[in-house]
């Protein structure tokens, strides 16, 4: 059974029948941006009910800085619960995150909720997205890291942040890599490409079948040089590239592949890419659907996929609008993260 949104306007009405609905809501959206401090522990009787939730959306306040313990108690209780979404109300997906300093808000309810639930032994998540504008606090970033779970997707969004480079770039294993399969990184400005790239090819996040970064990571040119590593992973199975520069699609190329989608990028990145033996294993590249016309005025990365033997199709699809490439992605299908 999937819920209409849970909110602060309609959970009075719910509070008479929660007893004898409760159990049978498998996936709801809860959504608690107008919810008064003075209703959490009435709010939370509601949710208490919720006793075999498997798929939870909470949307939050960036700035709520309420511990709402009863909230947060009721949330832990949530024994069912397998797939996680948290996302930022009002957040616009086209828009850069400005900036970080978000560093300091760890008394909001956020994250005082991410650190209670992934502390929880008694829920075991296996999918879970964070949306935002602002990057998680260190403590939760700490937390997602080191404590063990049985993920097998995680989902970034403006998650990772400037502040959280150095935290990022440490070359230890998560604790998730022994189940982890797919990790999406999306407008993370803490995410060095190369840092990603070697991450992955070393086992940090595990053997990972999929993996989608889009428009994240920063340039740092002082950044040491990364020493050459055996790849210690078998092939991926999809790699997406969504809104990269050239030496962006280059450092991911180290990556092995069976198949890989790019989108937003230069083609002629894409043929460098694969003119230096780029994503080995590399068996099917897939692009945005090119014209005929286009086709015909860059036949090289045709014949680039040629020389690798690999299967060159279209149809590949942005994650989304963005403000530099809108009415060019407005007029094709897009797709959004999904978990």
């Amino acid at each position: 059974m999937f819920a209409t949104p849970l909110t602060p306007s309609n959970f009075r009405a719910r509070l008479a029948t929660a007893s004898t609905v409760g159990g049978f809501v498998r996936k709801i959206t809860i959504n608690i941006t107008d919810l008064d401090s003075s209703l959490d522990t009435l709010f939370s009787t509601v949710v208490e009910k919720l006793t075999h939730l498997e798929d939870l959306t909470l949307i939050y306040d960036k700035d709520d800085e309420q511990a709402r313990p009863a909230l947060v108690r009721s949330l832990c209780r949530l024994v069912s619960m397998t797939k996680l979404l948290v996302e930022e109300a009002g957040l616009d997906m086209t828009k850069v995150p400005a900036g970080d300093g978000e560093v300091e808000r760890s008394s909001h309810f956020v994250n005082l909720m991410l650190n209670s639930l992934l502390a929880s032994g008694s829920i075991t998540i296996r999918s879970f997205a964070h949306r935002a504008s602002v990057s998680l606090h260190p403590s939760v970033f700490d937390s997602l890291r080191t404590r063990p779970t049985q993920l097998r997707t995680l989902v970034f969004r403006a998650s990772i942040q400037y502040s959280l480079r150095d935290s990022f770039n440490e070359l230890t294993q998560w604790s998730s890599a022994g189940t982890l399969e797919k990790l999406v990184i999306r407008a993370c400005s803490g995410t060095h490409y190369r840092t990603i790239a070697r991450h992955v090819v070393s086992g940090v996040f595990g053997n990972l079948k999929r993996l989608v970064v889009i428009g994240s990571g920063y340039i740092d040119n002082n950044l040491p040089s990364l020493p050459p590593l055996m790849i210690s992973i078998p092939e991926l199975d999809l790699l997406e590239i969504d809104h990269a520069f050239d030496w962006e699609v280059l450092a991911l190329a180290i990556i092995p592949a069976r198949e890989v989608h790019v989108t937003r990028v230069f083609r002629h990145a894409i043929v460098n890419a694969l003119s230096r033996e780029g994503w080995p294993g590399l068996k099917i590249l897939k692009v945005q659907h090119w014209s005929d016309e286009a086709e015909r005025q860059f036949p090289e990365v045709r014949q680039a996929c040629a020389d690798r033997d690999v299967q060159l199709g279209v149809g590949a699809l942005p994650y989304g609008r963005c403000t530099c490439h809108d009415v060019w992605v407005e007029s094709t299908t897009s797709v959004n993260i999904g978990l």
